[in-house]
């Protein structure tokens, strides 16, 4: 190619295949030769740099920085043929290429995480531990907001793929079929091939909220059951009236109420309260989904007049950061969800590396956190609205 307005120069054409080659090569013979050629390459191209057009020196000392970075990066000896070469000043050292890379190790050491709003409490607890373990390993994390849509859930699977993500980490994420990638899921609770499910224990989570009421004398309980695009939903609810059935606890519809709404705000709480409040029936406390939910419950309350916990006593799920902070604080079961993250991220990059084989569910235990949204039911009160 001859050099001129536009053009690059023979050297500044072979600095840029010897460089990619020097990438791919493995040390040794062959490597050490090209490594010369850029060294020698480099130099023409500075000594003759106020010749050449402006538009071709910018395009020579990019390529000319990345040739520098191989140089620097695996090491090889820096003396051509022709006698000892010093690097020129205007060509600087670069970070490591993530491309040569991937090319010569054949991994892109990234996954794919797709969650169902950036901006939900869980998601972003779930998330930090996630982030957390893939630092530690040397991995990029691409994340996807569905908004639990499921024309979404089916595209951003295969667009992250399309960025060739080695696997992929859902967050509670409603997944319908296997993916062509090892794949963990948080709070899934369906068996598909190919996916490794991450999942709270339900059945104890249930037995502890409902028990603690229970011994506080609860007995007329109300229920707010979580929305079918929620992947916890279904599960959690069956376990709940399973421990209810247990305790000989009964639970009419009239006390059961369905959260229509698809936000991770406390308005997913706040209508739902308010429907049950709404209705007149007694209850002194409410299991609600969580805690988000339960923070939009504590409002509805107030709102008809009665006090948390005295009137009504309120539990919540999850413990997000801000369940501690609220006021009342809220008595709520506990998910390790940054240490969920933590296992999410470690069973994948050990699926990807073929490094351990795992059952379809992983279970990670619960916990009962007391605090101030609870108490005794008051021998005052005796219905869903103060007469």
């Amino acid at each position: 190619m001859k050099s001129g307005e536009g053009h690059l120069p023979k050297c500044a054409v072979d600095l840029f295949r010897c460089d990619f080659d020097v990438a791919i090569k493995p040390p040794g013979n062959n490597r050490h030769q090209c490594t010369s050629h850029v060294l020698r390459c480099q130099v023409s191209l500075a000594s003759n740099a106020d010749t050449m057009p402006r538009r071709t020196q910018i395009l020579t000392h990019q390529i000319g920085k990345k040739a520098a970075h191989f140089l620097i990066d695996n090491g090889s000896a820096l003396t051509p043929h022709n006698g000892p070469v010093q690097l020129p000043m205007a060509v600087n050292v670069h970070r490591p290429s993530f491309y040569a890379r991937s090319l010569r190790k054949r991994q892109t050491f990234s996954v794919g995480v797709l969650v169902p709003d950036l901006n939900d409490h869980y998601a972003a607890q779930v998330l930090a531990g996630v982030e957390e373990f893939l630092i530690e390993e040397g991995y990029f994390y691409l994340t996807a907001s569905h908004r639990r849509k499921p024309d979404l859930i089916e595209e951003y699977p295969r667009l992250l793929m399309d960025r060739s993500v080695e696997g992929f980490i859902l967050i509670d994420t409603l997944l319908e079929h296997g993916l062509k990638l090892p794949a963990v899921a948080v709070a899934g609770h369906r068996k598909i091939e190919g996916v490794t499910n991450v999942v709270l224990d339900q059945r104890r989570a249930a037995e502890l909220a409902l028990r603690h009421l229970f011994q506080l004398g609860h007995r007329k309980i109300a229920f707010m059951r979580g929305g079918s695009h929620s992947s916890d939903a279904d599960e959690r609810w069956e376990r709940q009236m399973t421990a209810a059935r247990e305790l000989k606890l009964e639970v009419p519809p009239e006390l059961t109420v369905q959260i229509q709404l698809r936000v991770s705000t406390p308005e997913l709480g706040f209508e739902p309260a308010n429907e049950l409040l709404s209705r007149g029936d007694e209850f002194t406390a409410v299991v609600c989904y969580n805690d988000e939910s339960a923070i939009g419950a504590i409002r509805a309350i107030m709102d008809h007049g009665l006090r948390v916990p005295e009137d009504i006593s309120v539990v919540g799920f999850d413990d997000i950061q801000s369940a501690a902070f609220h006021n009342p604080s809220l008595t709520t079961i506990r998910q390790p969800l940054n240490q969920m993250g933590v296992v999410a991220a470690r069973i994948l990059l050990q699926r990807i590396r073929g490094q351990a084989t795992f059952p379809d569910a992983v279970p990670i235990l619960p916990e009962l956190v007391i605090r101030e949204s609870t108490c005794p039911p008051s021998p005052r009160r005796g219905r869903g609205k103060r007469s």
